[in-house]
């Protein structure tokens, strides 16, 4: 399992004051409260996750997509991770193109 982590951990490990920086993130994301206030959005969102990411499990972006208020288009890839956007580059560039040429048709040739 340390092999498959390690890459992961070493861009977060790249120095004391990059280490600092990513636990101070963590914290203002802990304190940043804004769930509540999803469905107040009205604009239509492509929420996308991988059923193995480890770091934002895919729950939350079930969660996410639900508290949208059925403005959301969930994309679910079993193949993706936390990394979906480098490992699955022209999967998730398709699901983008889908959700424009859907919601958003006159900005589509």
């Amino acid at each position: 399992m340390c092999g498959v982590l390690l890459p992961f951990f070493q861009d977060m490990l790249q120095s004391e004051e990059h280490f600092a920086n990513y636990c101070g993130y963590a914290l203002a994301l802990g304190r940043h409260k804004i769930f509540d206030r999803l469905p107040e959005i009205k604009a239509p969102a492509l929420v996308v996750t991988g059923t193995p990411d480890f770091i934002t499990p895919a729950r939350c972006s079930y969660d996410l997509a639900h508290q949208l208020g059925g403005h959301a288009t969930l994309v679910d890839d079993v193949s993706g991770s936390h990394y979906y956007i480098f490992e699955e580059p022209l999967k998730l560039a398709q699901e983008m193109s889908r959700f424009a040429e859907t919601h958003c048709p006159r900005l589509c040739p």
